[in-house]
């Protein structure tokens, strides 16, 4: 058995309430986003626990990494404090990258997933929006779908039933440190 002090040891940075994602175990590797300098998203061998790679400057947020197929590639779908990122599992290349928000951002809420559809909530009534990821040209391309002010999920996470999202919307926004 191994264990590793994410925040000591990356320098983790967006998790004022603590570190408390769920690490992604898939294939050999143990993925979280760190939200380190040069080190947003770790991935650790399950095996020893040793780093296998180390991606991106972005703050963490307490969302955990997903393993998505965009494109017919499996990636690693990392949703940070303010960004929102595609990596190549094996050796971390960022396939695509997305800013959204600013300041103080801290998502709770998992963002939700379906080929080609990206829809993710930003906390303080900052809103939700829907992005289409695809390949262009060899490349991975996001294209904004739509996006509003009126649902804002904060830390409730909502789910995919057949074609429509459930969730909660936080009428009253928490404290806004920006």
């Amino acid at each position: 058995s191994w264990s590793r002090n994410i925040l000591k040891e990356f320098k983790s940075k967006g998790v004022d309430f603590g570190y408390a994602c769920t690490p992604l175990v898939l294939d050999g590797k143990v993925y979280v986003p760190a939200g380190g300098e040069s080190c947003a998203v770790i991935a650790l061998n399950a095996d020893d626990g040793t780093t296998a790679w180390q991606s991106g400057s972005d703050r963490a947020s307490y969302t955990p990494c997903m393993p998505v197929c965009i494109g017919g590639t499996t990636q690693i779908l990392s949703y940070l404090e303010i960004a929102a990122y595609g990596s190549e599992p094996n050796a971390g290349e960022t396939l695509w990258y997305s800013l959204w928000g600013s300041g103080y951002s801290p998502h709770g809420a998992w963002p939700l997933y379906r080929e080609p559809y990206l829809y993710r909530t930003n906390p303080f009534r900052r809103g939700c929006r829907v992005d289409r990821i695809g390949v262009s040209n060899g490349k991975f391309a996001m294209e904004p779908v739509w996006a509003n002010q009126e649902i804002c999920a904060d830390f409730f996470s909502s789910i995919l039933v057949g074609d429509y999202i459930y969730g909660f919307d936080v009428k009253t926004p928490q404290a806004d440190r920006d």
